[in-house]
């Protein structure tokens, strides 16, 4: 369950679920994480009323910064969603989700939202 977006606060570039119904955050924190699928765990409103230990809150928080600077848009985001759903809803084993992850980032590979366009995504500069 999306938190909030009745009230506007998904047009930003988190997105805070409740997966409560499903697992714990941790579980799909550890099992999207194994599908290939980075998010965080996170406390939501509604951990705070039961005193919910803060190590396996009630909910995930998605950013969308990173999918969007290598050029995902609104028919990705939701492509990620099934991906999620499949490993949290569907419980789906994450190494299989991981395959299907894989091949769909396959062509996300360049930074489109940047100073210079034509930079690899992932390339990473050596200091010395």
């Amino acid at each position: 369950d999306v938190l909030y977006s009745d009230l506007g606060f998904t047009e930003s570039h988190i997105v805070l679920v409740d997966v409560s119904r499903y697992m714990g955050g941790r579980e799909a924190e550890e099992r999207l994480e194994r599908a290939g699928i980075v998010l965080n765990r996170n406390l939501i409103p509604k951990d705070y009323k039961l005193k919910t230990d803060y190590r396996n809150p009630s909910g995930i928080r998605l950013g969308t910064q990173e999918v969007t600077r290598i050029g995902m848009g609104k028919d990705e985001m939701d492509r990620i969603a099934e991906f999620i759903a499949r490993v949290i809803v569907k419980k789906e084993e994450p190494e299989k989700v991981a395959k299907d992850v894989a091949e769909f980032r396959k062509e996300f590979r360049t930074v489109k939202y940047a100073f210079t366009s034509q930079t690899e995504a992932y390339q990473y500069f050596k200091i010395r």
